[in-house]
C-alpha cells in the first residue's frame, strides 16, 4: 500500500539504507530517523513491507529513507574503500576497532588512517571524500561551532569534492559543486588547501 504525503517530498534524492533490528516497528524507525515522524508513509512509498500497519515489527528488513527526510544526527556515511590499516571509533566508545569496507558511519565517530593507510568515504549526499595517511577525521561533528559541516580534520590529510571541513586553523568550503581540493593539518595546526 502506498500512503499519501503530508508533505510536497518531490524527488526523493539519495537514499540511505537502514537495517531493522529485532522489535523495530515503521513507528519507532520514523521517530528515531525522519525529522518528522509523522512522515512514515514515505518509508513505505519507497519499500515493499509485509505490512502497513506502523506497530507490526520488521526484523532483518532493510528500508530505503530519503536521506532528505532523515535527521542530520542519523545520515550516515559509508566507507567505501580503505587500503592498509583503518581505525574506526564510534562516538560512544572510547577504544579504536579495525575498520571495515561498507561500515556505516555516524555523526562523530572517528575515522583515522595509520602510517601508509587511506581511506574513501561517501556521505548519504554522494558527497566523497579521500583520506590520506596518518589523518583523523570526526564525521559530521556537531557541536556548536562546527555545525554545517560535513567533517572536521584533526591531523593528517584529505581530497575531497563539495565537502565543508573545519580544521583547528579553517573553515574550508567549496564555492562551486565541482571544486576538487586537497588540505592537510600542518605540524603547527596551519592549514594548506
Amino acid at each position: 500500500a502506498v500512503f499519501p504525503s503530508r508533505a510536497d517530498t518531490g524527488s526523493p534524492g539519495p537514499f540511505q539504507i537502514v537495517v531493522v533490528h529485532p522489535g523495530d516497528t515503521l513507528w519507532s524507525i520514523s521517530q528515531t530517523y525522519l525529522k518528522d515522524p509523522q512522515l512514515w508513509g514515505e518509508i513505505l512509498r519507497h519499500n515493499k513491507l509485509p505490512s502497513s500497519d506502523p506497530t507490526v515489527a520488521l526484523p532483518g528488513l532493510s528500508l530505503k529513507i530519503p536521506v532528505k527526510l532523515i535527521k542530520a544526527s542519523m545520515q550516515a556515511a559509508t566507507l567505501i574503500h580503505l587500503w592498509k590499516e583503518v581505525l574506526h571509533r564510534a562516538r560512544e566508545k572510547a577504544n579504536w576497532d579495525s575498520a571495515t569496507t561498507k561500515m556505516t558511519l555516524y555523526q562523530d565517530d572517528a575515522l583515522r588512517t595509520l602510517a601508509a593507510a587511506q581511506a574513501r568515504v561517501r556521505f548519504a549526499t554522494g558527497k566523497e571524500l579521500k583520506l590520506e595517511p596518518d589523518s583523523l577525521a570526526i564525521i559530521r561533528p556537531q557541536n556548536e561551532e562546527q555545525r554545517g559541516f560535513d567533517l572536521s580534520l584533526a591531523k593528517g590529510k584529505l581530497a575531497a569534492v563539495q565537502i565543508k571541513v573545519i580544521t583547528p586553523s579553517a573553515r574550508i568550503i567549496p564555492k562551486s559543486p565541482n571544486t576538487l581540493y586537497n588540505a592537510s593539518v600542518q605540524e603547527d595546526l596551519s592549514t594548506q588547501v
